[in-house]
């Protein structure tokens, strides 16, 4: 079945997608499943849920549009979002089975670039119940309209809301979330500035040429399938590695679990790319720390940050040198804020997307990790999936799997798998640079820490 909004303006609802939101979409959407071994959600607490949630979030019930050469979501003429049951003849996978046992129990295809985007629900759910008992709901969300911020925060209402339909006396989480700012417009007082950066936008990240070196390299390297890897990391395994990395500086500091993770990555990859350092693109999120995101902003709220580690030293050294490039960035304004207003104004006003050519330019510092071999690095471990029942009286999921299609090449993924804390861990490499890369774990002992996932 489709849901539509319930109020008219809702229904009425029309916003462009940014730039920084264009990139994918023909690529991807996020396909997560959220994991109940002994406990089965409502359809009809989860339909009415859904109903309330896209009056909130009434993008997620859109559908993309072509309009004065902008892509817009609209809800105009729209069916709605997809939500869809399926009880189940056999038994739930054990909740320890790789991501890929999970991928027949999501709704439709979970890859955008085979279907056309413009006539696809951007959000669809399908709840599956087991003869044992359990369940799982898979969500599906289209990246253009949401990042991982925006999906938590979406899975959020939707939980809080399944709770007040339900009637039941806990709710998780207790109180409705923030409303979400869905304005992708850019504040008055950013247009001068993107104005006047345009020109140096252009010049040094999307000149034409550039735009054409990049799509051979790309031509050239999908020549060969690149290899997918799961890895596991357990919460009691990640607290010793913290401990260890922290008491081995010079004055022990504080490591976050993603810097800790990080030293392990980079120094393996390279050592399996026999380099002296590594340069690693992290995915940041902007909210709160940018002008175009306020911090309840739905959408894409991502910039990159360059951060060259060494590969010399302890691994307490590649964490803390990690931890402060990584930080060096977020302070600087100019970089969070002015490629992305400068793309933003000619998408928005000059209508350059009506050209193929111009489209690519935007996308192009999307693609840069893909053609010049340097790791890209999206984490979610700051999200928290484990703290929503849907209206099973405080009953939250306990695992989580994303499934193997949500991949890009070279890209590092970081997603919490359990309740209890562990990590999985998504490498996707050239089968060569793969192999090298998990002799590097075992190299430095690391691969009794960094286990991979058969399957």
């Amino acid at each position: 079945m489709f849901c539509l909004p319930k109020s008219k303006e809702a229904r009425e609802f029309e916003v462009a997608l940014r730039a920084s939101d264009l990139p994918y979409m023909f690529i991807m959407d996020v396909p997560i499943a959220l994991i109940w071994p002994s406990h089965q959600l409502n359809f009809d607490v989860l339909k009415a849920g859904l109903d309330e949630l896209l009056e909130r979030f009434p993008v997620a019930a859109g559908r993309l549009v072509r309009k004065n050469g902008q892509i817009r979501v609209s809800c105009k003429n729209s069916q709605g979002a997809a939500l869809q049951f399926h009880q189940s003849s056999e038994k739930m996978p054990s909740p320890e089975a790789p991501s890929s046992a999970w991928t027949k129990y999501f709704v439709g295809s979970v890859h955008r670039a085979f279907r056309d985007p413009f006539n696809t629900a951007l959000l669809g759910a399908r709840l599956t119940t087991f003869t044992d008992g359990g369940c799982v709901l898979c969500v599906n969300v289209a990246h253009c309209v949401a990042d991982g911020a925006g999906i938590e925060a979406l899975l959020q209402s939707w939980s809080h809301y399944c709770g007040k339909a339900s009637e039941q006396t806990v709710l998780m989480p207790p109180q409705e979330p923030p409303a979400p700012v869905l304005d992708r417009s850019i504040p008055k007082e950013l247009v001068p500035q993107a104005k006047e950066h345009v020109k140096k936008y252009h010049k040094e990240r999307a000149s034409y040429s550039s735009v054409v070196v990049t799509g051979l390299t790309l031509i050239a390297k999908y020549k060969r399938l690149d290899a997918l890897k799961d890895f596991k990391l357990t919460a009691a395994d990640l607290a010793v590695l913290k401990q260890e990395l922290s008491e081995k500086l010079e004055k022990p500091k504080w490591i976050s679990s993603y810097e800790a993770i990080m030293s392990l990555i980079l120094r393996s990859l390279a050592y399996a790319d026999g380099r002296k350092s590594i340069t690693c693109r992290c995915i940041v999120n902007i909210r709160g720390r940018s002008k175009l995101a306020p911090k309840e902003y739905f959408g894409n709220a991502l910039t990159y940050h360059e951060v060259v580690v060494p590969n010399e030293g302890a691994p307490s050294d590649t964490a803390f040198a990690f931890h402060e490039g990584l930080r060096s960035g977020l302070g600087d304004e100019e970089k969070l804020n002015l490629p992305h207003v400068a793309a933003e104004y000619f998408v928005n006003h000059k209508n350059e997307f009506n050209h193929t050519l111009s489209r690519a330019r935007y996308v192009r510092p999307f693609f840069l990790s893909v053609s010049d071999g340097e790791p890209v690095v999206n984490s979610w471990l700051i999200f928290n999936f484990f703290n929503m029942d849907f209206g099973l009286s405080g009953q939250a999921a306990t695992y989580m799997r994303v499934a193997p299609t949500f991949r890009q090449h070279r890209h590092v993924h970081m997603f919490p798998s359990s309740a209890d804390g562990d990590i999985m861990l998504r490498m996707t490499l050239p089968p060569d640079t793969m192999e090298r890369f998990i002799a590097a774990l075992a190299h430095f002992n690391l691969d009794k820490v960094l286990k991979e996932v058969p399957g």
